[in-house]
């Protein structure tokens, strides 16, 4: 948790509710003012524990103008959240959705809904950060988190499409619970992608491999179809694994531990 005391309130809070974690800021006329990260288990939970955090801080509930929530969860999910915050602050709640055109970028699904709205909320501040639309290059952004989702977008604006696939603790989870004899620690512990000496070693390096391989492969791909330079974007809990192994690229990744929460602030101005 970072904490910087703020003279002058007003505060907003922003969430970012994923499967797993729930990682919020307050945010003032001065930017970040507290920040902090807990499971995201306990939904009903969620607005007393940020309150009490608040307090320790030094601020408090009453100086909230207004929430503004990205959520990956189901409507019911959703419905238990927003009753939780409106019982705790008492201050608008709003929860962002996936459009079908932000800041002049372009959603490729046809059904912009179906997107999670943490994925949209990540490609507008990338592209934003990028200057798209209207820059030089295009935009690749990679959130590493439950699940790795990799978004492309052209310097147009237009946003060409992504994959989704199994997170590092996904896979391991997977792994672990349909073998018998692989004898590996549950817990993310790579560090490594060389071929492992031990089953514990060659699982989690395996793990590792395989997503690092999976954002290589997809940077190839579209370079061979549309040859442009490329901003390259990591967010997400596991980003700080894969940054290490994606240095030695053409292009070079930044790391951006915010995107979802500075793409939610654009998303709901």
């Amino acid at each position: 948790m970072s904490t910087q005391k703020s003279e002058s309130p007003p505060l907003q809070l922003l969430l970012d509710v994923g499967n797993t974690r729930c990682k919020w800021q307050l945010r003032n006329a001065r930017g970040k003012a507290m920040a902090a990260a807990a499971s995201s288990g306990e939904l009903q939970q969620i607005p007393a524990s940020i309150a009490g955090i608040m307090r320790e801080g030094g601020f408090q509930p009453a100086d909230l103008q207004r929430v503004r929530v990205a959520a990956v969860r189901s409507e019911a999910d959703q419905q238990t959240l927003a009753q939780a915050l409106r019982a705790t602050f008492a201050c608008p709640v709003d929860f962002a959705h996936t459009q079908s055109e932000t800041l002049g970028l372009k959603n490729s699904y046809r059904q912009p809904l179906h997107m999670g709205v943490d994925r949209w909320c990540a490609v507008i501040a990338a592209a934003t950060e990028a200057g798209i639309p209207g820059a030089d290059s295009d935009a690749c952004v990679v959130d590493a988190g439950s699940a790795v989702t990799v978004d492309w977008i052209n310097h147009q604006g237009q946003h060409i499409g992504g994959y989704i696939t199994p997170g590092y603790a996904m896979q391991l989870r997977s792994l672990l619970s349909e073998t018998g004899k692989v004898f590996a620690q549950p817990q993310a512990a790579a560090g490594d992608i060389e071929p492992g000496s031990d089953t514990h070693s060659a699982v989690h390096n395996g793990i590792l491999a395989a997503i690092v391989a999976h954002i290589k492969s997809s940077i190839d791909r579209q370079g061979a179809q549309q040859p442009a330079e490329v901003a390259l974007y990591l967010t997400g809990g596991d980003a700080t694994l894969l940054l290490p192994h994606l240095q030695n690229l053409s292009l070079k990744p930044m790391h951006r531990p915010d995107l979802v929460l500075d793409g939610l602030a654009l998303l709901l101005p």
